[in-house]
């Protein structure tokens, strides 16, 4: 169970979108891969099967930890700090 403390401390974190490629051995087990993932405190937002990719939030700092993970390629940080014409 989590206490209420573990509550408002997740709530308060800064987190960040990534972008993750699954490696393409792993690509057909994408739930074991976004598991590991979220043991690290992933929250997955969208996943596009077909090509090996999920989008997502991560705590700050922890994205070195995520590209070490089997079946993990590479991890991307979503930029919002850019505009259209």
């Amino acid at each position: 169970m989590t206490s209420s403390k573990d509550n408002s401390k997740a709530k308060s974190e800064k987190r960040i979108n990534v972008l993750v490629q699954v490696s393409r051995e792993q690509q057909s087990d994408m739930p074991a891969v976004t598991k590991r993932l979220a043991s690290r405190g992933f929250i997955l937002q969208e996943s596009w099967e077909a090509i090996g990719t999920l989008l997502g939030s991560i705590p700050e700092g922890v994205q070195g930890e995520l590209s070490k993970l089997d079946g993990v390629s590479a991890v991307d940080v979503s930029r919002e700090d850019y505009t259209t014409q």
